[in-house]
């Protein structure tokens, strides 16, 4: 030790030979490693932490009836933490290998070097009105190129729904979309990776972002009373992948518009509220801008999708049982694929939701919503175009602690100019069929006893000239 810092060494070796009695040969399970570590760092006593290690492996793999020096590694870590001061705390976790191999049979499957990172930072000042949290990361490694199908399951026990758009009886991947009702949910994807091994660089940004002058301003008067009314909350997501060699830097995750010789996957998501009088009982504003966007290098070429919204929303307590929710939204939602041309559209929307609700205590609730929706298609020369006006009546009723009763009923006229039974038609109508729909759904729950419930459901559609669909379940859940 020297003034709180210590330095100390180890080695380590394992030495496992295994020979075949018949031909006195090594078996292809020998192996001996030796590695050295060396490492500098503060004390376990301190809050703040700091550690500085290098790392010498060598590794001896049975060739010619005899061990011979296959891989051999040096690897570099450097971590700590910075969580004394009060406004900032700061990690860091960082490492760095080189690798080199001598056999020619592994040389192309292994890397000569790669690295990985972590950076996390926390910022909170003003007594908690501006926090923010950012989590950096990067790495190199070796990604298989991926493919995906899809798996029949027990009926409303999967995630997706064939659509035999072309209506020859074959399963085509085009042709399988989430789910519009749960019953529908017969499949799942699976993800098949592939022989071929790419050499990857990937960076992932996370930040949330969060403003609230209240927290210094909560009884002022005037200005700063107003200023204090409002809030907001941010939160970025980025995730990208880019083969290694491309040319590209990996330490950007920003860089959004990746070229397709380059990409591997990226996914970007932003999100951004603004509120007014958020905490208040008695009404309240909030703005939302939206941006997500996801894009992957499959086997079968670039898949890419796109969801951009602006939201508003305003509340209102009429009166002590009685409230009003009006949302508005605004939004692009598109979608690409380089081999199903099919599927490729960019819809703009615009919705438009007033909800009335009448609660009485803890035991009714009533609700009644009104939906319109207008999207038209803007990719192509077809310019699909879809108009929705959906009434929604729920009700809820409860006796604490021992039944709940719920009940729905919508109807929704729908016009849809464009091909029947295609995707752009279950984009734009998410379930829905031109004409009349209708939906309707019962659940009843029973607590039998302290730790079991009975649930009765019962669900029931009929979507244009379609025949009436009805689904009931019955499930028996015992909490522990």
């Amino acid at each position: 030790k020297y003034k709180g810092w210590r330095i100390g060494s180890r080695y380590e070796q394992e030495i496992n030979k295994v020979k075949s009695v018949a031909t006195d040969t090594l078996l292809s399970g020998s192996f001996v490693f030796n590695e050295w570590r060396v490492y500098i760092a503060n004390s376990d006593t301190v809050l703040d932490k700091a550690r500085f290690e290098y790392i010498r492996r060598q590794e001896f793999f049975p060739r010619n009836n005899d061990l011979r020096l296959i891989n051999s590694s040096n690897t570099f870590n450097l971590n700590g933490n910075w969580i004394t001061n009060k406004t900032h705390k700061l990690g860091w976790q960082f490492t760095y290998r080189q690798f080199e191999t001598k056999d020619s049979l592994v040389s192309a499957r292994e890397l000569e070097h790669y690295y990985l990172g972590r950076l996390e930072y926390g910022l909170t000042v003003f007594k908690g009105a501006i926090t923010t949290n950012i989590l950096y990361e990067l790495g190199a490694g070796r990604e298989p190129r991926i493919d995906f199908t899809y798996l029949e399951v027990q009926p409303g026990q999967g995630v997706y729904q064939w659509v035999d758009y072309n209506e020859n009886g074959i399963q085509e991947l085009n042709e399988f979309e989430i789910a519009a009702f749960s019953d529908l949910g017969n499949f799942i994807r699976v993800l098949n990776p592939t022989n071929e091994f790419v050499p990857v660089d990937n960076t992932q940004y996370n930040q949330t972002f969060n403003l609230n002058p209240r927290a210094v301003w909560n009884n002022k008067k005037g200005v700063r009373g107003f200023i204090a009314r409002f809030s907001t909350v941010t939160s970025i997501q980025v995730n990208r992948k880019i083969f290694r060699g491309s040319g590209k830097s990996p330490f950007n995750p920003f860089v959004l518009n990746e070229e397709e010789e380059s990409l591997v996957a990226l996914t970007g998501l932003m999100r951004n509220s603004i509120f007014f009088n958020r905490q208040n009982p008695k009404y309240s504003l909030e703005y939302t801008v939206q941006d997500n966007q996801r894009k992957t290098n499959q086997v079968n070429g670039i898949e890419t999708t796109l969801l951009r919204e602006h939201i508003g929303r305003a509340r209102w307590n009429v009166i002590q049982p009685v409230s009003l929710i009006l949302t508005y939204r605004n939004g692009r939602r598109a979608n690409g694929s380089e081999f199903f041309s099919e599927r490729n559209y960019v819809i703009n929307s615009q919705e438009a939701e007033p909800q009335v609700s009448y609660l009485s205590g803890t035991k009714f609730r009533l609700t009644t919503t009104y939906h319109f929706a207008y999207r038209k298609n803007q990719l192509g020369e077809n310019g699909e175009t879809a108009t929705s006006n959906e009434a929604i009546v729920e009700g809820r009723y409860n006796i604490v602690g021992k039944s709940t009763l719920n009940a729905r009923f919508s109807f929704a006229r729908v016009d849809f100019t464009g091909a029947p039974n295609s995707a752009i038609e279950f984009a734009m109508l998410q379930g829905f069929k031109d004409g009349n729909n209708y939906t309707w759904a019962v659940s009843f729950e029973r607590n039998l006893a302290q730790n079991i419930q009975l649930s009765l459901i019962y669900d029931g559609r009929k979507t244009g000239d379609a025949k009436p669909v009805h689904v009931g379940r019955v499930q028996v859940r015992a909490i522990f």
